[in-house]
């Protein structure tokens, strides 16, 4: 594998010296060189870009303690960004949040201006894409 520490320029380095290597007709026809470089790199604005991509899942279950039925829902969060090997570890699946009254997609947007928030008080564009799987 290669270590991005090992290459000396990037893809802006090698335009600006006129390094660039010409695209490979496949690739064109693909279209990836007009995604090139990132378009996300006008957002950041010079700022680096980090990619942080979390699961963010429900499950309603019953908190059976008497013999009543107390269903409420979970929401948990695990980072994709793990190695898979350990990924699934229960140490790296954290608990957000439970309720009675709140369903799993109130939570999810609960969860969602959480993040919004922090992000705007740490003064940090982001960019969240949403993918939910039910």
């Amino acid at each position: 594998m290669l270590q991005s520490s090992d290459l000396e320029y990037n893809m802006l380095d090698l335009s600006d010296k006129n390094m660039m290597p010409k695209w490979c007709p496949v690739t064109i026809a693909k279209g990836h060189d007009s995604r090139m470089p990132n378009p996300d790199r006008a957002l950041a604005e010079g700022h680096p870009i980090y990619v942080s991509m979390i699961d963010v899942f429900g499950d309603d279950v019953s908190g059976n303690r008497s013999k009543s039925w107390n269903k409420h829902w979970n929401m948990y969060m695990t980072h994709r960004n793990l190695p898979r090997k350990i990924l699934h570890q229960s140490g790296h699946i954290h608990f957000v949040s439970a309720s009675t009254h709140a369903p799993v997609p109130e939570q999810f947007h609960a969860i969602k201006e959480v993040i919004e928030y922090v992000c705007q008080f740490l003064n940090t564009k982001i960019s969240m894409l949403t993918y939910l799987n039910f």
